[in-house]
């Protein structure tokens, strides 16, 4: 059995790889918006021009569009340099991204399912990458199209939140009795009560893997100091627990 390994790029942007071959989840964006980290420049240019340990990535995927997550132009301008095999991504119809991808050069999966619906794609020669909607955090945000994934590769699964409302009876239906080695969330994950429930009445899994936290120069909100503190606070209610907080930080599950 091998291992998943993952790579940190900034804010949720993680690259993902396993068997050989490489998934860019979230990884695109250069927005400051004074709360997340963009994408460093340096590393944007990596990405670009698929520097190790970006080249040979076989796949993108996006959860939703927001600027901290997505950028169109970024995104463009990859897709004609570098001609990945696949693309996935919410099936749009608040932004309107689909018309404006220039997506002819690889497979476009753009995917609208009904809550509680999933659909599963191929991914290396052992695994797959299954998508399935969930709301997104935040009332203002009801009309956002938001994908959760399941990672399955050589007998491993992860379960990557995204920017998911913090809803337990939701991810209880979801999961049912599978247990992940690894779930991917953010940090309110465990800083809400409603979130910790996910975790403690919901999803059973081996470890959580935190990111979505600024890097420490555009902490101004102290969201990296919340995430320690939390992190102690519940270490004995939670399974094992490790935060991703620094540019092309990796971790193996």
């Amino acid at each position: 059995m091998g291992d998943i390994h993952i790579t940190l790029v900034a804010n949720a942007g993680l690259l993902v790889e396993c068997s050989g071959g490489k998934l860019l989840l979230d990884g695109l964006h250069c927005t400051e918006n004074g709360m997340f980290s963009p994408v460093p420049p340096d590393i944007r240019e990596q990405i670009m021009r698929r520097v190790p340990p970006f080249d040979g990535i076989r796949w993108m995927a996006f959860t939703h569009f927001h600027e901290d997550h997505f950028d169109l132009g970024l995104v463009n301008r990859y897709l004609q340099a570098a001609e990945p095999e696949m693309l996935v991504m919410p099936e749009d119809t608040q932004y309107d991204v689909l018309s404006r991808l220039e997506t002819g050069v690889c497979r476009t999966e753009s995917i609208e399912l009904p809550m509680g619906q999933c659909k599963s794609i191929g991914l290396w020669e052992t695994g797959s990458l299954t998508a399935f909607p969930s709301r997104h955090a935040g009332n203002e945000y009801e009309r956002v199209s938001h994908l959760c994934y399941v990672l399955e590769a050589d007998g491993k699964k992860v379960l990557i939140l995204g920017d998911s409302d913090y809803d337990s009876v939701f991810f209880g239906r979801m999961t049912g009795a599978q247990e992940f080695d690894a779930v991917i969330a953010n940090p309110l994950f465990l800083h809400l009560p409603r979130g910790r429930r996910v975790f403690t009445q919901s999803v059973r899994t081996k470890k959580i893997i935190f990111c979505h936290l600024p890097f420490a120069e555009d902490d101004r909100i102290h969201f990296r100091n919340m995430m320690s503190e939390d992190m102690k606070q519940y270490e004995k209610i939670l399974p094992p627990m490790k935060a991703l907080t620094v540019p092309l930080q990796k971790v193996s599950i």
